[in-house]
């Protein structure tokens, strides 16, 4: 009798399984896709301050923690950016530096070879 019931939990597990694996396709086929102008547009407009970002959630048919992970996105690729604009700049400097120094090493020379 204990092994008709086993296998009757195993079938039915079965089934559940079956089943969570369908519902997680359809999940996965019907989930709504943002563009990339579409998280910016919805993570600038959380920046302003107006609207309470639960709501700006609520309209737009997000979970706060994806907003918030969006928002971790834009500003790590804001930072990157920021690090790469500032090692163009740091570089630049670098390079006005040593082209003054040569300007003046030069100069030096040649005052001294005039003496």
């Amino acid at each position: 009798m204990t092994q008709g019931i086993s296998g009757k939990f195993w079938q039915a597990e079965a089934r559940t399984g079956k089943t969570r694996q369908f519902i997680r396709d359809i999940k996965r086929i019907t989930r709504r896709k943002f563009t990339t102008e579409g998280k910016i547009r919805i993570v600038l407009e959380g920046f302003r301050r107006d609207t309470p970002i639960r709501d700006i959630c609520r309209r737009e048919g997000i979970r706060p923690s994806t907003y918030y992970a969006w928002l971790k996105d834009f500003m790590e690729a804001g930072r990157e950016l920021f690090d790469a604009a500032a090692r163009h700049a740091f570089k630049t400097y670098v390079n006005i530096i040593f082209s003054i120094d040569t300007v003046i090493r030069r100069y030096y020379h040649q005052t001294k070879t005039i003496e």
